[in-house]
């Protein structure tokens, strides 16, 4: 992770039969990770951990390696294969995972997911011009990990930014997958995790300092990445919404579950509410076009300094 910077690693992963996000938020004062997860059979929402223990790095610098007690991260190259190990140290956690008969590592509960992608994306976010710093995107992970005993397979996203933002933000943040809604057979989670293609959507809206930041990404199946302009895009509490082609688009989301901190160190300036949810996503395409599946959305606002 880049010292005196701001530097965020984000993943979070769709499986047939659970959800898990994990957060990394490195500051010049702090450094801050979290990672929790929902079971799609019993509908519990388990933190795995939440923590303020500085990660160590791993090899290179210049590999993003990263290895704590409860986390381990290994994510070399944008196109590689890499892997997260989580070890929760909390009694519930431990428990539940054990429970759902993940791998067991030195009398740990280890829930370990795999991935690799090659679909990579970035860009310069507003006020990084200057810095030359690009934000990138993965939105198509592949991924398996072994749940309920059995290897389950699934799609996931990532995304890493650093550089100078702040000192004030607020953002809102929209991943989804789905599948046409004329799929039949499978609940859509399943069809959305297991389908040879699906429709990728990712959008936000956002402030960095006096910056206005933007987005609305799409990829349909069988289809190269479409985009609109940052003016004709735009977020409310549960949708994104954005103009391409002449074409109104909708990203749809219902709450499933939540989970949500304050990101504060002790002798840290920074403050910030993150609130992330698992939703139900519908996306509308044009007039013509509607695709159903789950979406992960996040909304941070605060400082971050």
């Amino acid at each position: 992770l880049i010292p005196a910077a701001h530097d965020s690693l984000q993943y979070h992963f769709f499986f047939p039969g659970f959800f898990v996000a994990l957060r990394v938020f490195h500051t010049a004062t702090l450094q801050h990770h979290s990672a929790w997860l929902h079971d799609f059979d019993s509908h519990e929402t388990i933190q795995l951990h939440n923590s303020y223990q500085p990660l160590c790095q791993v090899g290179e610098a210049s590999d993003l390696a990263l290895s704590g007690s409860e986390l381990e991260l290994t994510d070399p190259s944008p196109q590689g294969a890499a892997v997260i190990r989580l070890r929760p140290s909390n009694t519930d956690a431990k428990a539940f995972l054990q429970s759902k008969g993940v791998q067991l590592e030195g009398g740990l509960a280890e829930l370990v997911v795999h991935f690799e992608t090659d679909r990579v994306y970035g860009w310069l976010p507003a006020g990084q011009e200057s810095e030359g710093k690009p934000v990138v995107h993965r939105p198509e992970l592949m991924c398996r990990a072994i749940w309920g005993g059995v290897e389950q397979r699934g799609r996931g996203y990532s995304k890493r930014y650093w550089g100078q933002y702040g000192p004030h933000w607020g953002y809102r943040f929209i991943h989804g997958i789905a599948v046409e809604q004329t799929v039949q057979g499978e609940a859509p989670i399943t069809a959305a995790c297991t389908a040879s293609d699906v429709a990728l959507v990712w959008t936000a809206d956002a402030t960095f300092g006096t910056s206005k930041y933007n987005y609305f990404k799409l990829i349909l199946p069988h289809a190269q990445l479409q985009e609109s302009l940052t003016q004709d895009t735009y977020q409310q509490a549960d949708c994104g919404y954005a103009t391409i082609g002449g074409a109104r688009h909708a990203a749809e989301i219902v709450e499933i579950a939540s989970w949500s901190t304050r990101i504060h160190g002790k002798n840290s300036e920074m403050s910030s509410l993150m609130e992330n949810r698992l939703c139900r996503l519908t996306l509308r395409c044009g007039r013509d076009k509607e695709y159903v599946g789950f979406a992960y959305n996040e909304r941070c606002y605060g400082t971050v300094k």
